[in-house]
């Protein structure tokens, strides 16, 4: 009987929400491959049967697929797709598989609001993944919303990209690009302009009020992810505050702990009382950021106490508990870093996975509060398995995400899945910059800690109107995902 063979590397674990709008995130290329093979060769073997054996052995929900039963899943062998009642080959891709209305996803449990818990598995091809995992991007490097159908402004912007090399700011008010005014009725003319032409003329009004013509050609440029940290001395308090976009970065996310250092380097020298983390758009990355920037920030008390545990399938734990892999992670010795009593997160739908990690974590040592709105929910996350069909053409080389685990606290708190929902409800206001005290959020979160008024924030975007209105606008993939990826390494299959 003809073998044939592709290579499997399991990769990071990653915990992430996929947002059209921000791209995705990446994967550690230091695991060993193993060789499953197909047990007849009346079947070509493709990256579907993969895709799908690799789900039957790690979806969190795996013995609610239809083939589970059939043969010994640690064997390493593949069986036929006409064989199986899933029928691999019947789909038309392997995101399909992962993704799609009938796919892997549609077996997951059903949640409280009668929908299927599994929002997010997926697979991307080896070559988008990689390019966009450690924040590499290409073209102007910039966000953007709508307050109203005639005010646009920029939401974020990268620093080391076109548009934030030359200066330009979070609520700045962009006025045209190529003579296309920028309102809500002329969002296609505008984004096809945008989208079509490598370079731009833009029009914007700064925060300060004056106006500004900016000529700027698209380029790559690589993603910083801490986007402001600074510190406001307000009625005998000294409030840091720090905006992290992503929790993922370079070099497996090194990278933006390097940034996370200096920016509590930085707090820390100033001595502050409290501590304001937005996370307002921060869809998750690396667990291993997540758990860096928690050991920054966590309380002495935490000192060497568990900070959360993975929780796989029944197959998946008694062969990890078999090999001796731990899936407990406990605060390190950073801990202590500062002395804070509480913490306030400004929060958002778009603030996914590793991001809620990191609230959900802290939560046993600390005061926690959000403000904002409610989170996205996902307390699950996915090995990143590299299917690889060719060592030659990468392009036939996939990367699947099965949901595999679901994280618990210290106090084994977990499923979240419709969210954590703030305690100061608090419209998102970009306006103005990072860090402004008289922006929406950041001002309730300072208000609260000084014990003032802390009223409902009723800014113009939270219309529903507005919220659909933004949905609607097209934005670059920049540098980032919301998700949460776990850095510690996986055993693979076949299992001894």
């Amino acid at each position: 009987m003809k073998k044939q063979s592709f290579k499997v590397q399991c990769l990071n674990t990653v915990l992430f929400l996929l947002l059209l709008s921000t791209g995705f995130v990446s994967c550690k290329k230091d695991t060993e491959a193993v060789t499953p093979t197909i047990s007849s060769s009346s079947d070509t073997v493709d990256v579907r049967d993969s895709a799908y054996y690799y789900s039957l052995v790690y979806y969190l929900w795996n013995e609610k697929l239809p083939d589970y039963a059939k043969w010994s899943v640690t064997n390493g062998d593949l069986i036929k797709s006409s064989e199986t009642t899933f029928k691999p080959h019947s789909f038309e891709n392997v995101d399909s598989i992962m993704s799609g209305s009938d796919g892997i996803r549609s077996y997951s449990d059903i949640g409280a609001s009668g929908k299927h818990l599994d929002r997010y598995s997926f697979a991307y091809t080896q070559t988008d993944w990689e390019n966009t995992s450690s924040g590499s991007n290409a073209g102007f490097g910039f966000r953007r919303g709508y307050l109203s159908s005639t005010d646009q402004r920029v939401v974020y912007v990268y620093k080391n990209s076109p548009i934030g090399l030359a200066g330009v700011q979070r609520g700045w008010q962009i006025l045209s690009v190529n003579g296309v005014e920028a309102t809500a009725a002329n969002e296609e003319a505008f984004y096809n302009s945008l989208n079509s032409n490598s370079t731009s003329t833009f029009v914007f009004k700064t925060n300060e009020g004056t106006q500004k013509t900016l000529t700027l050609t698209k380029a790559s440029y690589k993603a910083n992810f801490v986007q402001k940290d600074t510190v406001i001395s307000v009625g005998g308090l000294k409030i840091g505050y720090i905006a992290l976009s992503s929790f993922l970065g370079d070099n497996n996310g090194a990278d933006t702990e390097a940034e996370l250092d200096a920016a509590i380097t930085d707090l820390k020298a100033a001595g502050i009382t409290d501590l304001v983390i937005d996370l307002r758009y921060n869809g998750g990355g690396y667990t291993s950021v997540s758990e860096y920037f928690a050991n920054l920030v966590a309380p002495a008390s935490a000192k060497g106490k568990a900070m959360y545990s993975y929780k796989y399938n029944a197959l998946l734990t008694s062969e990890f508990k078999k090999a001796g892999y731990t899936t407990d992670i406990n605060f390190d010795t950073k801990s202590a870093n500062f002395n804070l009593t509480r913490i306030v997160f400004i929060t958002s739908e778009e603030t996914a996975s590793a991001s809620e990690l990191l609230i959900n974590n802290l939560k046993p040592y600390v005061n926690v509060t959000l403000v904002g709105s409610t989170t996205y929910g996902k307390p699950v996350g996915f090995p990143g398995i590299l299917i690889e069909m060719s060592k030659t053409d990468v392009t036939q080389n996939y990367y699947v995400f099965p949901i595999a685990f679901k994280t618990v606290n210290a106090n084994n708190e977990s499923d979240y899945f419709d969210g954590m929902t703030a305690n100061i409800s608090s419209a998102d206001d970009y306006s103005k910059d990072w860090g402004n005290p008289n922006e929406a959020c950041f001002n309730a979160a300072i208000s609260y800690l000084t014990g003032g008024s802390t009223t409902r924030q009723s800014a113009r975007i939270s219309s529903e109107k507005l919220k659909q209105l933004n949905l609607n606008t097209k934005n670059e993939k920049l540098g980032g995902i919301n998700e949460m990826i776990t850095t510690n390494k996986i055993p693979m299959l076949p299992f001894k």
